[in-house]
């Protein structure tokens, strides 16, 4: 896929698409967590705790219930997590869709998230914010639309 810049150059853009995770994703998600402690980075932004959390099948139950009001943990706010898995489905990076902020993340924004140190400064970041914007994912992460969230970069 190709697009202008703002500056009017012709740029081919990163494919990915937005995946929950899931059971049939843990080898690779694992894999994807234990690179970013390989390279010393203990903290996975917008990983929901996956970097602190031992039991992958157990995360995947958070996470889930954190999409719903009636089972969302109540220190926490209604999120969508996602993997960014581009065209060869290796996870390139992950982001979690705030609904609403409390006051812990009032400035950090809706959404958080981060990319593999391996697959860094590819376009992949950009390429999730834009999945998220136009709801390329099993949800429709769009629904947000960057619009009408905060989005707040780090690394």
């Amino acid at each position: 896929m190709w697009r202008i810049t703002r500056n009017g150059i012709l740029r081919k853009t990163k494919m990915i698409k937005l995946v929950r995770p899931t059971e049939a994703l843990k080898e690779q998600a694992l894999e994807f967590k234990q690179e970013f402690f390989d390279n010393g980075e203990f903290v996975i932004n917008g990983s929901e705790l996956l970097d602190k959390m031992d039991d992958y099948r157990e995360w995947c139950r958070i996470i889930d219930a954190n999409t719903k009001e009636e089972t969302v943990n109540p220190d926490w706010v209604i999120t969508d997590t996602f993997f960014a898995v581009a065209g060869n489905d290796r996870i390139v990076g992950i982001i979690d869709l705030r609904h609403t902020l409390n006051d812990f993340l009032k400035d950090l924004g809706n959404c958080g998230y981060s990319v593999r140190p391996s697959e860094r400064r590819k376009g992949y970041a950009a390429a999730i914010i834009r999945c998220c914007e136009t709801g390329r994912d099993e949800r429709t992460a769009g629904r947000m639309g960057a619009g009408n969230g905060i989005f707040s970069m780090g690394r």
